[in-house]
């Protein structure tokens, strides 16, 4: 991946998607409880029936504004309207569109966490990425001795409590959109070791035997517009360049 600095724009009114290019969306899904029968509305059978499973109100909500930004975003690039996007799901519930009109290959990927959802999009190649709120909770310390390698550990030990929190999610994110990009989802956390190069960059320093051999990956942390965030993206090969949209108001 092209090293380089997000620079958060506003969406444009048609995107266009190169080959050696990924467009990252992020958007807040904190939403009016009046604008959610028109969200619910985009939604198939299948993501209401989950959506309804939800017990609280407010993650029931969030859970139907991401993903009716989510059509709303691959609407731009496939020319159909949101409501008539149809998806397939991989074993571990990884999404993928079931028709491309534009024949391109539209790869994508999306996760959320508190107030914001962050969606990935690019041609042609696996992608993952996720978000995470940095909240108090767990000790940080024994999350990563049960999820992360005696490496990642060793890096967080010695750290002082806030920065230890944050380089707690820094990894986490990292080792997320990875593992997500790979399609290993969380079984993989203890195989993947993420690192950081001397100019601070995050790095997969190893790899599972499920993940190939010959394949690169890239991995890029983001620092999303809004503060108490900590995300990243990972892609199969390199030379790819982000552009970055931050869309808050949800207005379609």
């Amino acid at each position: 991946m092209k090293k380089n600095e997000c620079v958060w724009k506003t969406p444009p009114a048609a995107v266009a998607l190169s080959h050696d290019e990924i467009h990252v969306w992020c958007a807040g899904v904190a939403v009016a409880p009046a604008s959610v029968t028109r969200f619910r509305d985009m939604l198939s059978p299948d993501e209401v029936k989950r959506a309804d499973r939800i017990r609280f109100d407010r993650r029931r909500t969030r859970f139907v504004a991401s993903r009716a930004v989510l059509r709303m975003i691959l609407s731009r690039y496939v020319n159909i309207a949101p409501a008539l996007l149809q998806f397939t799901y991989s074993m571990r519930g990884k999404p993928s569109l079931v028709y491309d009109v534009t024949r391109e290959g539209i790869s994508f990927n999306v996760a959320h966490s508190n107030e914001l959802a962050l969606y990935a999009v690019t041609l042609r190649r696996p992608i993952g990425t996720d978000i995470e709120f940095i909240r108090p909770g767990p000790d940080p310390d024994q999350l990563a001795r049960r999820f992360f390698t005696s490496g990642e550990y060793n890096m967080l030990k010695p750290l002082p409590a806030d920065r230890k929190r944050r380089l707690f999610f820094d990894l986490w994110t990292c080792k997320e959109a990875y593992l997500k990009a790979t399609g290993r989802g969380l079984s993989g956390l203890e195989d993947a070791e993420i690192g950081f190069g001397t100019d601070k960059r995050a790095l997969i320093k190893g790899r599972g035997p499920q993940d190939g051999t010959g394949e690169h990956w890239s991995l890029q942390q983001l620092h999303v517009p809004v503060s108490g965030y900590s995300a990243a993206v990972a892609v199969e090969g390199n030379g790819c360049s982000i552009t970055a949209f931050y869309k808050l108001a949800l207005t379609g």
